[in-house]
């Protein structure tokens, strides 16, 4: 944490961003594991009638620019987007039109995952995430008043899933986040940070 004009670390959560959007998007082209195979598909399905009409789409265009998207989105991790030709408002080519649908349809999703969440008393990673124990181990192995800043930005995914990226940042699962093994690999994540 930082405290008044005192160097400290930071530890940030997000989730519902541009990544849950991308993935949305990947789902509604019914292309999850063509285009993120290293990313494992929502862990709800969509609701009925979210599937993209495929045959009105250029799909090789479009999955060109959902993978450059991507590509996008990880390199930048949870800074704010620049502009990029050949993406409009975020999207590939060939979807802007559908932009405000798209949003809209990923938004209601998000909302009802995280009501459902919420109804089976599941709670929230941020509440479940070690990080002040994480740290503490870290300055019991000499790192005194480490100095970090690490997003976390949990993914709507099925499965367990932790993708440590260079310059503090972290995808995982709502799984990954809240099991037994998230203050181990929070750990190594921030060692990485503190060499």
């Amino acid at each position: 944490m930082r405290y008044a004009g005192r160097p400290g670390w930071l530890v940030s959560h997000g989730g519902g961003s541009e990544f849950v959007l991308a993935l949305h998007v990947c789902a509604a082209l019914g292309l999850e594991h063509a285009l993120a195979p290293d990313v494992p598909p929502l862990d709800r399905p969509l609701p009925v009638g979210s599937v993209l009409p495929v045959a009105e789409l250029d799909l090789g265009r479009i999955a060109a620019d959902w993978e450059d998207w991507w590509a996008g989105l990880l390199s930048r991790g949870h800074r704010r987007p620049e502009f990029r030709p050949g993406l409009r408002d975020g999207l590939p080519a060939g979807l802007d039109t559908r932009g405000d649908e798209l949003r809209a349809a990923s938004a209601r999703w998000t909302v009802e995952r995280k009501r459902a969440l919420e109804r089976a008393g599941a709670p929230h990673p941020r509440e479940v995430l070690p990080v002040q124990r994480a740290v503490a181990e870290l300055e019991a192995e000499g790192f005194a008043s480490p100095l970090f800043e690490l997003h976390v930005e949990e993914l709507p995914v099925a499965g367990d899933l932790w993708r440590h990226e260079p310059r503090g940042f972290v995808l995982a699962s709502t799984r990954a986040l809240r099991a037994d093994t998230a203050a181990e690999r929070l750990k190594t994540a921030l060692r990485d940070l503190l060499v």
